[in-house]
């Protein structure tokens, strides 16, 4: 006769629901007196497997177009398309999946069990690195999912401000030349901006260290001489000047002085350069008339002489707002 403690080893693949005295599903206190003590019974059951329920991680990749200067993510920002998003473990470098933004900028992961994750975005060509949600590395998000979507991973970017007219010194440049005559024409494919200059040091820098600006291979200009006049209609060469968009990356030409002053006086994202050259403000015998049109969804404005290109704008009206000739140059006899 007496008092005993009786316990279980748990059972594998098996969880307690309860036992005899109630208390402790895996230990029984029995008590021994003058009988057998019987029926001191476990009761076990297979668990049934509860499916995790699985979350979402989303955000958005955006341009950095409203209030650029303010630095802040915001939904009336433009959304970058095509940019590839990855999706790693905790540990940063177990990569889950993979995703790219569609035309709203937006990219999403699913099917994600709670805990945390690490977002890190490949860096879009053409663009540089503002901020994102978390507002440490500009490339990289930490997030956690805990009962519920992780939404709002957004990463935003500005257009790359590289001004031409001041890069990094080229490896054995060209010499620059005293007097130069013609007008080299470049393309910025990423932003669809026009880029012109005379200065043949100045066209070896871009050339050898802009990847971004590729020199266009169009019928040949030059620049008129100062005080150049047309015999036959008395017109007088102008000064094109161009100025800088430290927004978007692009450049704008102008003849008038009253808009090149505007410009300056009123829009702290533009700058002067130094560097400019000379045309015709009317057609002349043998001009070649250069059109000037403006893209508002980026805030570039466009220049070109060459007539499919012209064409094309023209046609895609939705796009490209038609700001007529902009001024006359001539071709470039020595090419």
């Amino acid at each position: 006769d007496g008092d005993y403690v009786v316990k279980e080893t748990q059972p594998e693949g098996y969880s307690s629901v309860t036992d005899k005295d109630g208390g402790n599903p895996d230990e029984i206190l029995a008590t021994i007196s003058g009988a057998d003590s019987v029926g001191n019974h476990f009761l076990e059951e297979v668990p049934t497997e509860v499916p995790p329920v699985l979350h979402k991680l989303s955000g958005t990749v955006y341009n950095d177009t409203n209030e650029p200067d303010q630095n802040m993510i915001e939904d009336t920002d433009t959304p970058i398309a095509g940019v590839e998003v990855k999706l790693f473990a905790a540990d940063g470098t177990t990569v889950i999946n993979t995703a790219t933004t569609n035309a709203d900028g937006f990219y999403e992961f699913t099917n994600l069990a709670d805990g945390d994750y690490v977002v890190k975005e490949t860096q879009p060509e053409g663009y540089s690195s503002v901020t994102d949600k978390d507002g440490g590395n500009p490339d990289e998000i930490l997030a956690t999912i805990s009962g519920a979507d992780s939404v709002g991973n957004h990463f935003l970017e500005e257009v790359v401000s590289t001004d031409p007219t001041d890069p990094t010194t080229p490896t054995n440049p060209t010499t620059p030349t005293d007097e130069p005559t013609k007008v080299y024409q470049f393309v910025n494919p990423s932003l669809g901006s026009y880029f012109y200059t005379v200065d043949e040091y100045e066209q070896s820098v871009i050339a050898e260290t802009l990847d971004n600006y590729e020199l266009q291979e169009v019928e040949a200009i030059r620049t008129l001489e100062e005080n150049e006049f047309d015999p036959i209609t008395g017109a007088e060469s102008e000064e094109v000047y161009r100025l800088f968009n430290k927004s978007s990356g692009s450049h704008l030409y102008t003849t008038s002085e009253f808009e090149r002053d505007s410009i300056v006086d009123n829009f702290d994202n533009y700058s002067l350069d130094d560097n400019m050259f000379y045309a015709y403000t009317e057609e002349v015998a043998g001009s070649i008339d250069v059109h000037r049109f403006y893209n508002a969804i980026e805030d570039v404005h466009v220049f070109t002489h060459s007539d499919d290109e012209i064409a094309e704008m023209m046609a895609d009206s939705e796009t490209f707002n038609d700001e007529g000739i902009a001024f006359y140059v001539m071709p470039d006899a020595m090419s």
